[in-house]
C-alpha cells in the first residue's frame, strides 16, 4: 500500500511517497460507530488493514470493499 501525502492539504504539492507493507486485511469490516459518524459517512464500512508495525482503520463505502481489499490485499504465496 502507498500513502502519498501533501503539503498543507494542496492536492498537486505532494510529497515522497510511502509504502507500507500489509500483512492482513480483514475484507468483513465493520460500521460506523459512535463519534465515528461526525466524521465518516455512516452508510461506510471500516476495514482493519494490519501492517508490520501497526493497524490502519480504513472506512469506504460499502459498495467499494471488496474491490479495495483485493487491490491491497498480499498476494498468496
Amino acid at each position: 500500500m502507498t500513502f502519498v501525502g501533501t503539503f498543507g492539504g494542496v492536492r498537486f504539492l505532494k510529497r515522497k511517497p510511502i509504502s507500507v507493507e500489509v500483512e492482513t486485511v480483514d475484507g468483513n469490516g465493520r460500521g460506523i460507530s459512535g463519534v465515528e459518524a461526525v466524521a465518516v459517512n455512516p452508510q461506510a464500512r471500516v476495514v482493519r488493514v494490519v501492517t508490520p508495525t501497526g493497524v490502519l482503520e480504513w472506512a469506504l463505502p460499502a459498495d467499494h470493499v471488496e474491490a479495495a481489499v483485493e487491490r491491497v490485499a498480499p498476494s498468496a504465496p
